[in-house]
């Protein structure tokens, strides 16, 4: 990796992280985006994306603080409340995952990230059956970002199985731990997915 000089803007630096992030090569990602966080503290989407190379990674804490930011300075950053809610239900923490998710509640309830989100909190409530239905509805309606759909399919997988296990155990905060670390790039495919959004 070259490292990038003062000639580049936040902007190329943080479209040289995206790059960086799809070739696999998460180390060059992060010095990108300090670089660029370092020239424009308050952008929510360098912290983003940020974040979603540290969950990647496996650094959950900091990739929760990344995301916090993100969403402190753009509170109508949708993917990253949903993205940092995930990160907060995966560690067990119900009750921060459905306060980061609040700015989602403006959304349509047919939107996607709606319908996934409120399918996560009925699944930390061993509401299975309403978790399924919103699942596969939040499913259905996302047509923009496959990756993001096969992420809740692992997820469906799990509803799936506690129904038809329902006199065992819920599925507790380990097992989410274990699905947060098998998917990660859910944090990045929303980034991306955010992305095509903005550049509408």
């Amino acid at each position: 990796m070259n490292i990038p000089n003062k000639t580049l803007d936040a902007e190329e630096l943080l479209h040289l992280a995206l790059n960086a992030t799809q070739l696999n090569k998460p180390d060059d990602a992060i010095v990108y985006l300090k670089q660029a966080i370092d020239l424009e503290p308050g952008n929510a989407q360098s912290h983003y994306l940020l974040g979603a190379v540290h969950a990647q990674i496996g650094l959950f804490e900091r990739a929760i603080q990344d995301m916090t930011e993100a969403t402190r300075l753009s509170p109508d950053l949708d993917a990253a409340s949903f993205q940092l809610g995930m990160l907060h239900i995966s560690s067990g923490n119900l009750d921060k995952a459905i306060n980061v998710w609040e700015p989602l509640d403006k959304l349509s309830q047919d939107h996607p990230l709606y319908l996934f989100k409120t399918g996560m909190i009925h699944l930390a409530k061993d509401e299975f059956n309403e978790s399924l239905k919103c699942l596969n509805k939040g499913i259905l309606n996302n047509t923009v970002e496959e990756s993001l759909n096969n992420d809740m399919r692992k997820i469906l997988t799990q509803v799936q199985q506690a129904l038809n296990e329902q006199g065992q155990s819920s599925i507790n905060s380990q097992q989410m731990n274990e699905q947060s670390s098998n998917s990660s790039h859910i944090l990045l495919s929303g980034y991306e997915d955010n992305e095509k959004d903005d550049n509408k």
